[in-house]
């Protein structure tokens, strides 16, 4: 299985340039960025509040790009493969590239002024929304400590009116990486969510650290 996957990955990136990472992460990144490291996440598709497909997503780290001064990573699942690069900016920041694009984006800040998280998509494509992220109390992931993220995402009509708000939790650990993003929700939100919504859930089965 390892073999076909990385053909797959392969023929994704294409032929590029590479070179040794500048320095050694430690197990204090909240994301390890190092080649081989690998996540897989059993994903869960809901729509109008119900589970109607699981699979898994698999998160690899292909190569360093000397140039971008970035972690090539692959993001496949059933549907396809994502190829985004990422730099790191301390242990708690970190920014993506994807193809086409000429600005890193933030990915993920674990920070009580910029929190965001966006390693692992939980709203579908296509709706018009905006969103507002904070850190909230940890809790922990195997006798590790565990930093979350709270992500509320406010859907918009046509006519720019709120139709339907939508929370999710995240979670990182220390050397580890994300462990889960999961959706929560209040009795009234719930009800709410059943007219119209479509997003998936993570949770971390698997996981390789160099």
């Amino acid at each position: 299985m390892k073999k076909y996957l990385g053909l797959v990955l392969l023929m994704a990136l294409g032929c590029q340039t590479t070179s040794a990472p500048p320095t050694t992460l430690t197990s204090s990144d909240y994301l390890p960025l190092k080649v081989d490291n690998r996540w897989q996440y059993l994903r869960e598709k809901y729509y109008r509040g119900t589970l109607i497909t699981s699979d898994t997503l698999t998160i690899t780290v292909v190569q360093f790009d000397s140039v971008l001064k970035a972690w090539m990573v692959a993001r496949v699942s059933s549907s396809g493969t994502d190829t985004i690069s990422i730099q790191k900016e301390d242990d708690t920041h970190y920014r993506f590239l994807r193809s086409g694009l000429s600005v890193f984006l933030p990915l993920i800040s674990i920070s009580p002024t910029s929190a965001i998280a966006m390693l692992l998509p939980t709203k579908a494509d296509g709706i018009n929304s905006n969103q507002e992220t904070s850190l909230i109390s940890d809790s922990s992931f195997n006798s590790s400590v565990s930093k979350r993220l709270h992500q509320h995402y406010m859907l918009y009509n046509a006519d720019s009116t709120t139709t339907l708000q939508l929370d999710f939790e995240h979670s990182f650990v220390r050397g580890v990486g994300q462990v889960y993003a999961k959706f929560v929700a209040d009795i009234n939100q719930c009800l709410v969510c059943s007219l119209r919504s479509e997003f998936y859930t993570y949770r971390l089965i698997d996981y390789t650290i160099q």
